[in-house]
């Protein structure tokens, strides 16, 4: 009995296939889904899957998942037929129970029967996708039409198609003659009886409408008079919103106009502080430029005096030639001659003492003048709260060279700033020397509007950029600032972000003389120290373990005034062999550390130690850069 309400199921909802079926295998299938701009539950099904017990079976159970809003009831009913491209007519040959779901989420089943002894259905096919549909209950309208592509083979090659057939009802049996008299007579009387039943069910049925309109008229009276006093309510009920409303919006836009006032304040308060940083910043470039003009002059002065000094220098020295070839000519003949040429060869090596004099003063001027300019490159400048909203997510060391002379710093970040031409650097320096920054090349990136969230930015070490740090070979750097400048010279750079990060750097000149000296040596330096953040980081370490076959790298970071300190951070150990190699020990905070002053504490040292087999230190190194760390809450 089940599997015939089933069939019949199915063949009251296959003309919602055969009516939609090649409109919605025309167009792609799309599974249900929850849109993530709506915090409100949808009604949906999702995650709909078929499953067989052996392949090309005429049973299949469809398994899936739902979710009701609740909105058209609070329970609704789900069918799912099965639709084909090649027989749009396939939904009337299966048939299954619906699926009653509430309110809510939840996960449900169906089983699906195929009849192949339909007209029409072919002992083998297939089909292309499953139609759910969410109907409500009282049947007047579909809450939800989705599609889900599923290929599944129905029946198996082989199998005989089995024919529906109807056996036709059997004949009554005709009485015998002497019956009929008797069997006419019992008809009649049972036309009677009938006739009077049906009187007294209409009397009756006439007396229950009396009753009924009677009741009827006293709940209609009853009614009218709940209408009235409802009426009345509802009417007091809504001059009392109204005049609610009415005084909501009196409020309402006398807040509006306290903040726009507010707002007209801040932003002329915005607007004088940014006139005045641009006065400053004019009055401070008119400077510079009097200082260059100034300088400038003095240099052509002085260049000036050393190219009449030059051109008295060439006069004497053709005189002097040619005081010295008359004398040569002439050595024999007079005493005078000789002490001419004397004086004539004294006064050009006076000249050439002057003239190195010049050129060695021009070399001081041109790098006192270097040195000026370098000193005026300007300091990052700090944003007014609120100005920027760009956020700068992790700082990172991508590449560096063999000869530590550069290296390529990634920049992760969120644009959330509307600006024309905004552009993006770093400059690598050092908390106890702010302006070593001026030691590197680095040149800031556009990022325009295409909100790219990743920058590849080179930095190079050029001690040559600041004259009286030419001679430096190696030099070591722990901070690194993010910028951000909006206009399109690059002017006016904005500090967006610091993290501490332990650099070496090498000069070119120097590069080459270190990896000899590392070949013959034991040796142990620092090639990257980067915190996550104030939880985690780590080091990477450079080494080489020639006097011993194994050995092991150890990491510790404490304040220098106490050393209990060190059990405040967690390190790796790492053990090595023999061999050139780099190493990555990651640090973070301990969750036993207690520090005295609460959740942040402050450490100054990173020690770092190259132990041989018997765990005797042969290379050390201890760098001082304070740091700050905070416990894992």
């Amino acid at each position: 009995m089940k599997k015939n309400l089933s069939k019949w199921i199915g063949v009251g909802l296959a003309w919602i296939g055969l009516c939609s079926a090649s409109e919605v295998l025309a167009q792609p299938l799309i599974e249900g889904f929850n849109s993530p701009f709506n915090n409100e539950q949808i009604t949906s099904i999702t995650r709909l899957s078929a499953a067989q017990e052996t392949p090309g079976s005429t049973e299949v159970k469809v398994n899936f998942s739902y979710t009701y809003s609740g909105r058209n009831g609070p329970t609704a009913t789900v069918y799912i037929v099965p639709v084909s491209r090649e027989f749009p007519q396939a939904g009337l040959w299966f048939g299954s129970d619906p699926f009653t779901i509430s309110q809510g989420r939840g996960v449900g089943s169906i089983e699906i029967s195929y009849f192949q002894d339909e007209p029409g259905a072919p002992v083998v096919f297939n089909t292309d996708a499953f139609r759910a549909l969410i109907v409500e209950n009282g049947g007047r309208g579909v809450i939800a039409d989705l599609n889900f592509t599923k290929r599944v083979q129905w029946g198996k090659p082989g199998d005989k198609k089995a024919e529906l057939s109807v056996e036709p009802a059997p004949l009554l049996s005709q009485p015998d003659g002497e019956d009929q008299e008797l069997m006419k007579r019992r008809q009649e009387v049972e036309a009677e009886r009938l006739r009077l039943e049906q009187e007294r069910l209409a009397a009756e049925e006439e007396a229950r409408k009396r009753r009924e309109a009677e009741k009827l008229a006293k709940k209609q009276v009853a009614i009218q008079e709940v209408a009235r006093l409802q009426a009345l309510e509802i009417a007091k009920r809504i001059q009392q919103e109204q005049q609610a409303r009415e005084e909501a919006a009196r409020l309402a836009k006398l807040e509006e106009e306290r903040k726009a006032r507010e707002e007209a304040a801040r932003l002329a308060k915005l607007e004088e502080e940014r006139k005045a940083r641009e006065e400053a910043a004019r009055l401070a470039k008119l400077e510079e430029e009097r200082k260059a003009r100034e300088e400038a002059a003095r240099l052509a002065k002085v260049e000036e005096e050393r190219r009449k000094l030059l051109e008295l220098l060439a006069v004497a020295e053709s005189s002097a030639a040619e005081m010295q070839k008359e004398l040569a000519d002439s050595r024999m003949k007079s005493e005078q001659a000789a002490s001419e040429a004397a004086e004539a060869e004294k006064l050009a090596n006076e000249l050439k003492s002057a003239k190195a004099k010049v050129d060695d003063e021009a070399k001081v001027i041109a790098k006192a003048s270097a040195q000026e300019a370098a000193r005026t490159v300007p300091m990052l400048l700090e944003p007014q709260p609120g100005q920027f909203k760009t956020q700068v997510r992790h700082v990172d060391v991508v590449n560096r060279s063999r000869d530590r002379t550069s290296m390529t710093i990634g920049v992760e970040f969120e644009m959330r700033d509307q600006l024309d031409s905004p552009a993006m650097g770093v400059r690598v320096t050092r908390k106890d020397e702010p302006r070593a920054f001026q030691l590197f090349e680095s040149d800031p990136e556009p990022i325009g509007r295409s909100r790219r969230n990743f920058l590849l930015l080179p930095v190079r070490f050029n001690p040559s950029l600041f004259p009286s740090a030419e001679s430096l070979a190696q030099y070591a750097t722990d901070q690194v600032q993010v910028y951000m400048t909006p206009n399109p010279d690059f002017s006016d750079k904005y500090r967006l972000f610091d993290t501490t990060m332990l650099l070496h750097w090498e000069s070119e000149a120097n590069s080459k003389v270190t990896e000899i000296q590392r070949i013959n040596d034991d040796y142990l330096e620092i090639d990257t120290f980067k915190k996550n953040d104030l939880h985690q980081g780590y080091v990477s370490i450079r080494y080489r373990l020639k006097s011993d076959n194994s050995g092991k790298i150890i990491v510790a970071l404490f304040d220098s005034k106490n050393p209990a300190t060190r059990s405040w951070i967690d390190t790796d150990i790492r053990y090595i062999s023999g061999d050139v190699g780099l190493e990555v020990l990651n640090f973070s905070v301990s969750p036993d550390a207690d520090p005295p002053s609460g959740n942040l504490f402050d450490l100054d040292t990173i020690l770092i130690q190259l132990l041989d087999s018997n765990d005797q230190v042969i290379a050390e190194i201890r760098k001082q850069t304070p740091m700050t760390w905070a416990l894992v809450k």
